[in-house]
């Protein structure tokens, strides 16, 4: 990969670009106090099962020394990138940004054992919920659906990994900086190593052929579905909410809460997914209420639902392009160093504009066919199929029979590990494998569901 593309910012009046020791910074004054951030193109999703929690270990370590008592300031490791940012007078912002980078150059690994006991601490509080189910058995153990997973390289990983992993993606070119002044401020000091600009995070697929369904979910049902990239995607999520709240909270009191979001996965894929809340005794209404709202936009979309979805994107396009410049930063910062396209409010407006009923039926066709769903009843009268839970397909290696259950066995494998479940003998005297839990190291596109490995 190269170093990240500098762009044409035409679009963004008031936004200046800099270099400052070969990381791209934003610029752009503000009034009040100074905000600044470096955020990197590395996340938990880049990750493997054996290293998970890599990334958010270094990033406590990046910050084990900041001591800025007047200054906002954080750290946060996604999916997809990690963030540091800070709020506070010119120098705590200069301050911050170096010790962050100087941090990174030389991290106190001699604090590792700490830091991962307060991780340890930091998950035991956590709950991942009914997402990390979807994550693991849409993606399975690798990518993003390590999210499902947590942190569990803690226990494992080593100085040596730590030091190569901040050197090979904590670099000048994976990073974009921005601050909010109109130049780089004195004394800024941003040197990291030098290295290459990183992917995105591999984007598995073991689910199979969809709509799929699974079970379990007492209060309501999510939705989680893969869908193009694009204007046309974000519209139809939208429209779906504009339907889902007239048909589910307007002319029925079934739903308490309704969330739809679509978010950036790599350059050609988005994540739709939607969560519906049910009130009290209409759960299952509240499955069926999302499954009919989807399933029908496939078919038909209305003028007004069409309309009304056009006008809250150009109203919030119309907001983003009165807000102050400086305050554009943080997300062109993120668009910039993910590689996504840095198009201005008039531009994106006129892309909504554009979109058309039939796009936004043929997104609901691809969200519908693509659907994992989560509910608390079975969804076999829409024609959607339980999740399969173990693959059809198995890798050949090493296998360890389990002593005290003979059909059950360990597979070790170049390509996975997992447990394998045996038949009874074939006429030709024979076993072979029914059932196989994948841990993937490269993508994987069999119907099953993966399970824990190296």
């Amino acid at each position: 990969m190269t170093a990240v593309t500098l762009p044409d910012l035409s679009e963004f009046p008031g936004v200046t670009l800099a270099e400052a020791d070969g990381v791209p910074v934003l610029l752009a004054p503000r009034e009040g106090n100074t905000g600044g951030g470096i955020i990197f193109r590395v996340g938990s999703a880049h990750e493997t099962l054996a290293t998970a929690g890599i990334t958010h270990l270094i990033e406590h370590l990046a910050l084990r020394d900041q001591v800025l008592s007047e200054a906002h300031l954080n750290g946060q490791t996604h999916a997809d990138v990690t963030l540091f940012h800070v709020g506070g007078s010119a120098t705590d912002v200069v301050t911050y940004l170096n010790d962050v980078c100087s941090a990174l150059r030389a991290l106190p690994v001699d604090l590792i054992d700490t830091e991962k006991d307060i991780l340890r601490s930091e998950a035991a509080g956590k709950h991942r919920g009914f997402g990390a189910r979807l994550r693991i058995s849409r993606h399975g153990a690798r990518g993003f659906g390590l999210a499902g997973y947590g942190e569990r390289g803690l226990d494992r990983i080593t100085t040596d990994e730590v030091l190569d992993w901040a050197s090979t993606w904590f670099t000048r070119e994976n990073a974009v900086a921005w601050v909010t002044a109109d130049a780089l401020p004195e004394g800024l000091d941003l040197r990291l190593p030098a290295g290459e600009r990183m992917p995105p995070p591999v984007l598995t697929d073991v689910l199979g052929t969809g709509p799929a369904y699974l079970t379990g979910l007492e209060d309501g049902v999510a939705l989680d579905t893969v869908v193009p990239r694009g204007t046309a995607g974000r519209l139809t999520s939208r429209v779906l909410r504009e339907v889902l709240h007239r048909d589910l909270r307007g002319t029925a009191d079934i739903a308490s809460t309704i969330d739809v979001d679509h978010d950036f996965l790599d350059a050609e894929h988005a994540r739709l997914s939607v969560v519906v809340q049910g009130t009290e005794g209409q759960q299952g209404a509240a499955a069926g209420g999302l499954a009919d709202a989807l399933s029908g936009l496939r078919f038909h979309v209305t003028d007004e639902d069409l309309a009304a979805a056009r006008a809250g994107a150009v109203e919030e396009l119309t907001e983003a392009a009165a807000a102050p410049a400086a305050d554009l930063l943080p997300g062109l910062a993120h668009r910039m160093v993910t590689g996504r396209p840095l198009d201005g409010p008039e531009r994106m407006r006129e892309q909504v504009v554009s979109v058309t009923a039939d796009d936004v039926r043929a997104v609901a066709r691809e969200a519908w066919g693509n659907a994992l769903w989560f509910g608390p009843v079975d969804m076999d009268w829409a024609g959607i199929d339980p999740a399969a839970s173990w693959s059809a397909r198995r890798a050949e290696g090493r296998s360890f029979q389990r002593i005290d259950v003979p059909d059950l066995s360990l597979v070790l494998a170049a390509d996975g590990v997992g447990t394998v479940t045996l038949k009874a003998p074939s006429p030709s005297g024979s076993r072979t494998a029914c059932c196989w839990r994948p841990c993937p190291t490269a993508p994987v596109r069999s119907r099953g569901r993966t399970g824990s490995g190296s």
